[in-house]
């Protein structure tokens, strides 16, 4: 028994339905020729220096705490299951 018909149909079915490659799709050859894709961004509100630095240095504190608190977690975790694998290999 052959199954090339329908193997070969399905291969010529998957190469109509490719994705195009990403030099050929429209946002990124205007972007390629120096075409804006839209309008510029406006922001409402805007920040002076001090105001930045300020952010910066609250997000920079907001990481630093998530990272401790990862690590945290992560050393109790390890310690505990230490002790439950020390616990249960030696009431074998």
């Amino acid at each position: 028994m052959s199954f090339g018909g329908s193997v070969s149909a399905m291969l010529v079915s998957l190469k109509n339905n490719k994705i195009p490659k990403r030099e050929r799709k429209l946002g990124h050859l205007e972007y390629k020729d120096g075409v804006h894709i839209g309008p510029a961004l406006k922001f409402k509100n805007q920040l002076s220096t001090h105001q930045m630095e300020a952010f910066k240095e609250n997000l920079a504190q907001k990481k630093r705490k998530a990272a401790q608190r990862t690590i945290l977690i992560y050393i109790v975790t390890l310690i505990s299951v230490a002790i439950i694998v020390t616990y249960k290999v030696g009431a074998l």
